[in-house]
């Protein structure tokens, strides 16, 4: 395992300017001629937070202002999440190109679009913290744990892409098959509703579920304002580290034969 992520270092090391210039590429051109720009990306999350919170904040008689605060703290980085697994499924098999023609590190074109999309979800995070605080968002100590949330849905993320992206090589179908898995997960990890919400005998299942304590690390000191508990804390680190680091080792280890495969 260190042989592979001595690899990761070494490519990105030797491929920094390649893969800073394919990171600009895509948070400029994803807007290049459309009138609002960047502000796109914060309008999208804005929007369907809006929508989801009348909605299901009116069917759970939840109050629509601590709604919106609580379905914020899960939905950006969910959407982060969902988002880039999905765009990078076809990052190797869409830069056909440049892999059959010269030779650069597979790694960087699904790691340059998971970077693009969190350097995104960090400015849409902030921008719609100001409207947050304004709707009641509590300013407690326990927003210093963020950072480590943040590290823990990157390194979460890279590694979901990693597997699908190679995946994708092999089996087209895969990413119509992740699509439906990504929005079956999703309405199965505690987003639109609290897990308290769920009867107590049947917790216990939706624990199982990964995304939940990935969730947790952003909706406790967002929304509940307290740090995650110790034992989520472990999980999520443990869920995080085991699927980046697993990801890598199936891409290395399937990266030479992508050539063969396109």
């Amino acid at each position: 395992m260190i042989r592979i992520l001595k690899k990761l270092f070494t490519d990105i090391k030797q491929s920094r300017y390649v893969l800073s210039n394919f990171i600009n590429q895509e948070l400029t051109i994803k807007y290049k001629r459309s009138v609002l720009g960047f502000f796109w990306s914060l309008l999208n999350p804005m929007a369907t937070m809006i929508v989801s919170s009348v909605v299901f904040g009116t069917i759970m008689r939840f109050r629509l202002q601590d709604f919106v605060v609580f379905l914020y703290a899960a939905m950006l980085p969910w959407n982060f999440f969902g988002l880039t697994v999905d765009f990078c499924g076809v990052s190797i098999i869409n830069n056909e190109g440049f892999i059959k023609k010269i030779y650069l590190p597979k790694i960087v074109f699904p790691l340059s679009t998971v970077c693009a999309q969190f350097i995104n979800m960090l400015f849409s995070m902030v921008a719609l913290s100001f409207f947050m605080f304004i709707l009641g968002a509590k300013l407690t100590i326990a927003l210093v744990f963020l950072p480590v949330a943040f590290l823990l849905i990157f390194l979460w993320t890279l590694g979901m892409s990693l597997l699908v992206s190679a995946a994708n090589v092999y089996f087209r179908d895969m990413r119509y098959i992740t699509n439906v898995v990504m929005n079956a997960w999703y309405y199965l990890t505690p987003i639109l509703y609290p897990i308290e919400n769920i009867p107590e005998n049947l917790q216990i299942f939706f624990k199982l579920n990964p995304g939940f304590y990935l969730v947790d690390m952003f909706r406790s000191p967002i929304y509940y304002g307290v740090f995650p508990s110790g034992l989520n804390i472990a999980i999520a680190v443990a869920c995080a580290f085991g699927i980046f680091l697993i990801g890598l080792a199936v891409f290395y280890k399937h990266e030479r034969d992508f050539v063969y495969r396109l």
